[in-house]
């Protein structure tokens, strides 16, 4: 049986039309406008290795970089010999994530989607990684998400996600039902930005198996969740 990761909740539809998700989805493309490199590295070198270890140890084979941006922990994955795609809402940066995967001459597949609906069949990867994605999704709609990607992840797979646990303040913000803040700053108006505590990660994976743990520098939470189904 093959699903579609769809949002299933009306208030959900009725927020991915708003003038306030347009206005995030609006930052993340001037974001990419503005960013026209491929970026530092975000993970320790030391963390990322336990990541491939993880997926070689799993059978990992089709793995999911979910809001991959310019691709490069893609094309990262993708040199160590595993079947990655990348999907991203913002078409510079998929346009970027092509050229430099064109460059290196590596195969890999880009998909410009919102990560909120996806084109996926249910089981499509044994492993979706994301880093530094849900703290910019209202609480709600990663709620949502990382319920939904339940269905496109194999039964016994992983879910790899790096969340920024601590975010300079924001000025002139509005707060939404959920706590989550939309920035009000000249420089990122219409981010949001979601603070995570342990117990928001407890409740985000409240119908997954949390293999690990680990707080990198104090700033960043690595998760490793397994999809458990009884």
């Amino acid at each position: 049986m093959k699903k579609k990761l769809v949002l299933n909740y009306q208030e959900n539809i009725d927020f991915l039309n708003s003038k306030i998700y347009l206005n995030n989805i609006n930052y993340w493309q001037k974001f990419w406008l503005d960013h026209n490199i491929v970026n530092e590295f975000t993970i320790p070198t030391e963390y990322f290795a336990k990541i491939l270890n993880l997926l070689s140890l799993a059978k990992a084979v089709n793995v999911l970089d979910l809001a991959c941006g310019n691709g490069d922990k893609t094309i990262e994955l993708v040199k160590h010999n595993f079947k990655v795609t990348g999907i991203d809402i913002s078409e510079l940066a998929i346009g970027q994530a092509l050229t430099l995967g064109q460059q290196l001459d590596l195969e890999v597949d880009f998909d410009c989607s919102d990560i909120l609906d996806m084109p996926y069949a249910y089981a499509s990867f044994d492993a979706v990684i994301a880093f530094f994605i849900l703290e910019h999704l209202t609480f709600n709609l990663a709620k949502h998400l990382v319920q939904q990607l339940k269905s496109i992840i194999m039964p016994g797979g992983y879910f790899i996600t790096a969340i920024r646990q601590n975010y300079p303040n924001l000025e002139n913000s509005q707060v939404l039902e959920d706590k989550t803040l939309v920035s009000g700053d000249n420089l990122t108006k219409g981010m949001f930005y979601f603070q995570y505590t342990n117990s928001y990660i407890n409740e985000l994976f409240q119908n997954w198996q949390i293999h690990e743990m680990i707080n990198i520098n104090n700033d960043v939470m690595l998760i490793i969740a397994k999809n458990f189904q009884p």
